[in-house]
């Protein structure tokens, strides 16, 4: 069995160290490389059922719900026939299959793909073009700038000076800084020359291959040198070049033995603390079970061995009970019951919840790849959620660590602003002194003077080239620093200076140096060349004192005109913060809000079984038929709830920005926890108890209008059935916040389906069923409505009740924000509807005072709308003793003045009018 599900090599002897000859695949092949053929796929076509089916049963769910199956095939203590548990667990299977299937397909394109890319490669003495599957150890490869590289590589030679090369590490380490590699100068010196190339046959010998991407132990022997070797002169697969124009290398890992390959093993899971808190709340659920079960069979035992015992002439015992006895034909029969009642119970533990969880969550993610506002248009790139089990994370933050670049700012550097001895330049000012700012249309600086200046290149404050212009010292030395610290490397294409800038924002630096007529012009290893202002000065470079996190700067001392100096500059510690917020807090709400919903309609549904064990002597006879124990949480109650965890929101995208105390619950757990899940199962008991007694009490003593008792068992379940669904779906809309069109035909559509699945089901239109006419006979009478009508207002409005009575005397601030943005909503359409009527009426009299309107001016109409007359006015004596209606809860209503006092000042006069 595990030689069929993991493949094994055991004949392959441990390789301790690895030698190589360039140029040389005799030598090479005799060792058995791995070529660089990879396959990411975990099945094929004859393995994907058995080895797929073997994964899904090892999780805890779809194993305990295989064992229910099993106990179902046995007639002694089943009560129900397999179908109810075979037809959610094969829907189950099948959904997770096809998913993990169309996962598989496309690390089967991504891989051929990756396998079918061409490089360029030396064989024979010439530059070949091979796909990257046929690359081996030993050959020589010649990558070009922004090529990945197909293997792991010795660098042989660049076309930069000093044989540097630059590379970029996001697909191994998610970086995007430039990473330099530097070739042995003996190698290095065969350049792009080909003949040279291809008599090179270096011998490698070094470290087997591992995952470690910092290290590279080796050493390399050619022309009776022996050269050492380490990580500074290898390129990794899934690098890419920068800044460079071309480079060669020598494949020295391939295929399966790359560093990138050998990290790809087994993904750690990652779970949020709601899919820890839900295990923890599963396994309560099941020791919950267990407790039912066990008072079942206790209540079972004590009814047979009292009633059962001297009832058997009409209800006998069964055969296979061995002793007739009272007392251990009763324990027999109780035990038998125990597992009786693990089947008919079960469904408290929910099989369909992982892959609601995940659905919702699928679709969650592609509301981040779909969200305009987090779409780049540059790049024409949406934003792409590359694990869609981390969601409801999104936005749960306290505290941010970031280096001073990294992903929360895309790594892109702009000079922007800069002070200088106390002097802020980049800001500009209106006439009167205030702040203005700065659009498109706002004139740009004109640097056209200087003949190094990038049109590109966007700057606005003309105080700052005023002053370099007039000479100022401090802005002189300022950007003199900026020109020379730092480690860029400069090249000249085409008659134009480029800059290979190991960070964007040393690039972005340099370049505002060289904008403002500070221009880095050329570098050795022993001097720095600039052109300052049209003058060239040379800098003799004594040292470089690199930045590292310890020092957190990077230093260069300088001899120019007989003086050392030292210039240092320090690191930035600038972040953005991630629109991502507004998607984890949606998204933490929807999961909160659906499990707790999906714990209660679940606990309302089951428990009516254990209510019912009260009347049936604890036999495990179910309440309701089978076909609904199997389409419940299938079809009649799964859209509505998947819908609300996809499409509801509390408030708008723009006001979880603008009040951040809205992701303090995210931070507390405060919309799911223990005692909220508690809650939830409290008033699933309560609700089930009421699903079940209000129904029996009317069907008590209830007949037809012929006089005939209508009450049965079939009956009975029906109506607590049509009851539950009804109940357990307008609470659905009750809990939603937000509605759609979609929302509104899956909670309609779902009561419409249930009707009529089961008019198809009660009318034996496939074959003799035991509830056939249940429906007709149920619905023909006046009490059946009654009961649903009675049991949903019962049910239903308390609930509605409370929380209006919550949101009027203590409203949270979702509450309050939400009442503000239906508020501004109602306003918006009162000043449109406004808008139409002057219109029409302008319209229609405009023929007898049109020369008098257009002799007037413009009135106070937009000021006053805007409320810029409003903010400055003091408030009358009158309204210093009327309070507020905005300050019923004085601390959310505070943050919410806080956060936007213009808005509700307009809010407390539009209530007062």
């Amino acid at each position: 069995m595990k030689k069929f599900f993991k493949r094994k090599n055991s004949d392959t002897p441990q390789e301790t160290e690895r030698r190589i000859r360039a140029n040389d695949a005799e030598f090479n092949s005799q060792f058995s490389y791995a070529n660089n053929y990879i396959s990411t796929t975990k099945y094929n076509v004859f393995t994907f059922l058995p080895k797929n089916l073997f994964e899904q049963f090892q999780r805890v769910a779809n194993a305990y719900f295989l064992v229910l199956l099993i106990l179902q095939v046995i007639p002694q203590i089943s009560s129900l026939t397999p179908v109810t548990t075979v037809i959610p667990l094969v829907v189950v299977l099948t959904l997770t299959a096809i998913k993990d299937a169309i996962d598989d397909y496309l690390r089967y394109k991504s891989d051929k793909t990756v396998n079918n890319r061409l490089s360029v490669v030396l064989r024979n003495g010439e530059m070949v073009q091979d796909r990257w599957c046929n690359v081996v150890v030993g050959d020589v490869i010649k990558l070009n700038n922004d090529d990945f590289v197909a293997a792991d590589l010795l660098l042989l030679s660049s076309s930069e000076p000093h044989s540097l090369c630059y590379i970029e590490t996001a697909d191994l380490d998610g970086e995007t800084n430039l990473k330099v590699r530097q070739a042995l100068p003996d190698t290095a010196a065969h350049g792009d020359d080909i003949a040279r190339l291809g008599q090179f046959n270096g011998l490698i010998t070094c470290e087997p291959p591992n995952n470690k991407l910092n290290k590279y132990d080796g050493r390399m022997e050619w022309r009776s040198k022996t050269y050492s070797l380490d990580n500074d002169k290898i390129l990794l697969r899934g690098c890419r070049l920068r800044n460079t124009r071309w480079c060669f290398g020598l494949v020295i890992f391939a295929g399966k033995d790359t560093k990138l390959m050998q990290n790809s093993g087994r993904a750690k899971l990652k779970r949020t603390h709601i899919d820890r808190l839900m295990n923890t709340l599963i396994i309560g659920i099941f020791f919950f079970l267990l407790a039912m079960c066990l008072f079942c069979t206790i209540g079972s035992g004590i009814w047979e061995s009292m009633i059962g015992y001297n009832f058997q002439t009409y209800l006998p015992w069964e055969q296979f009970i061995g002793p007739r006895d009272q007392a251990p034909g009763a324990t027999a029969i109780a035990s038998l019951v125990f597992f009786s009642y693990i089947i008919v119970l079960n469904t408290v533990v929910p099989i369909s919840l992982y892959v609601s969880v995940e659905a919702i969550r699928l679709v969650q993610s592609r509301w981040i790849h779909w969200d305009h506002a987090m779409y780049h248009e540059r790049t024409d790139t949406p934003a792409k959620a590359r694990t869609t089990k981390l969601n409801e994370e999104l936005g749960q933050i306290q505290y941010i660590f970031s280096d001073k670049t990294g992903t929360l700012t895309q790594n892109i550097m702009t000079f922007d602003k800069c002070t200088i001895n106390g002097k802020i330049y980049g800001i500009l000012y209106d006439s009167q002194g205030n702040e203005r700012e700065v659009t498109d249309s706002t004139p740009r600086v004109d640097l056209s003077a200087n003949p190094y200046y990038e049109k590109k290149f966007d700057w606005h404050d003309r105080t700052l080239l005023d002053a370099i212009e007039r000479g100022d010292e401090d802005a002189h030395l300022f950007f003199e620093l900026l020109c020379i610290c730092h480690t860029v490397m400069p090249e000249e294409r085409d008659g134009e200076l480029i800059y290979q800038a190991q960070s964007p924002d040393e690039g972005a630096l340099v370049s505002a140096a060289r904008n403002f007529g500070f221009v880095f012009k050329s570098r050795t290893p022993n001097t720095i060349t600039s052109v300052i202002q049209g003058r060239e000065v040379e800098y003799e470079l004594l040292n470089i004192l690199d930045f590292n996190n310890v020092r957190k700067r990077m230093s260069v001392i300088v001899r120019r005109d007989g003086q050392i100096r030292l210039y240092c500059k320090g690191a930035d510690s600038v972040i953005e913060q991630r629109l991502l917020l507004v998607h984890g807090r949606w998204s933490y709400f929807r999961i909160c809000k659906f499990l707790r919903y999906f714990f209660y309609k679940n606990f309302a549904f089951t428990l009516g079984h254990f209510w019912f064990a009260f009347f049936c002597g604890f036999s495990a006879q179910t309440l309701y038929d089978q076909y609904f124990i199997s389409f419940y949480n299938l079809f009649y109650t799964s859209l509505p709830v998947l819908a609300m965890g996809v499409f509801d929101q509390d408030v708008s995208d723009k006001h979880s920005l603008r009040y951040p105390r809205l992701y303090v619950p995210g931070h507390t757990d405060s919309f799911f926890n223990k005692k909220i899940f508690a809650i939830s199962l409290l008033k699933g008991i309560i609700h089930s108890l009421a699903l079940f007694f209000i129904p029996y009490g009317a069907y008590y003593h209830s007949s037809n209008h012929n006089g005939q008792d209508i009450a049965s068992v079939h009956v009975f379940g029906f109506t607590v059935a049509t009851c539950l669904i009804v109940v357990v779906t307008l609470q659905c809309g009750l809990d939603t916040a937000y509605w759609t069109g979609v929302n509104h035909f899956v909670i309609w559509g779902s009561l419409v389906f249930f009707f009529a699945l089961h008019f198809l089901i009660y009318a034996n239109f496939f074959h003799y069923y035991e509830y056939v006419g249940t429906d007709r006979i149920a619905m023909g009478s006046a009490v059946y409505w009654f009961t649903v009508l009675l049991t949903s207002v019962v049910l239903l409005l308390p609930v509605a009740a409370y929380r209006f009575y919550k949101m009027d005397v203590n409203p949270t601030l979702t509450d309050i924000v939400r009442m503000k943005q239906r508020l501004i909503h109602s306003q918006s359409k009162s000043s449109d509807f406004t808008s139409r009527v002057r219109s029409s009426m302008g319209r229609s009299r405009a023929s007898l005072r049109s020369g008098y309107a257009f002799s007037h001016q413009e009135g106070f109409g937009r000021l006053i709308k805007s409320g810029a007359m409003m903010r400055s006015k003091e408030p009358t004596a009158k309204e210093k003793k009327t309070p507020a209606p905005a300050k019923e809860n004085r601390a959310n209503s505070s943050e919410v003045a806080e956060n936007d006092s213009n808005d509700v000042k307009l809010v407390k006069f539009v209530t007062k009018t």
